[in-house]
């Protein structure tokens, strides 16, 4: 008896690290994706500075890329934490865009569309992998069901 319930504690814990995994990297996913969107946005360089943080109505508000930091969990699995990039804006020569000062610079959001990419890449491969282990735990307890005592 205490086999059977081992092994049910095993295959749920499976399912559980797989799911942790799914999340995972469906957040890197949503990240990556915002990042894109936001890749041409652009703030007055006096609030591309790292030390500017978000205050209501000002172009600090504007988007602040980030990216997905992983950690592994006590009890298996893993644990997906949004962070914001450091530095958030790097300026660049724009003089006729609507946020550049007198010397045509601006603030844009410190990303590289093909990093963005690699990202995807990466958490479509991992997304696949935990999508293996879920169908593999899934035929074991079907075998587990299935045999005969």
């Amino acid at each position: 008896m205490n086999y059977w319930i081992g092994l049910e504690r095993m295959i749920n814990s499976m399912f559980g690290i797989a799911r942790s995994g799914i999340e995972a990297e469906s957040r890197s996913v949503e990240m990556a994706a915002a990042n894109i969107a936001h890749m041409n946005d652009t703030i007055r360089p006096a609030n591309a500075s790292t030390g500017a943080k978000r205050k209501s109505g000002s172009d600090s508000d504007a988007y602040r890329p980030g990216q997905i930091a992983r950690s592994a969990q006590k009890d298996g699995g893993v644990r997906a934490q949004p962070v914001e990039k450091d530095p958030p804006h790097e300026l660049s020569f724009a003089l006729s865009d609507a946020n550049a000062d007198e010397a045509g610079l601006m603030g844009r959001p410190s990303l590289a569309v093909e990093n963005e990419f690699v990202y995807l890449m990466m958490a479509r491969r991992a997304l696949q992998a935990n999508l293996t282990s879920v169908r593999t735990a899934d035929a074991m307890m079907g075998a587990l069901l299935n045999a005969k005592i």
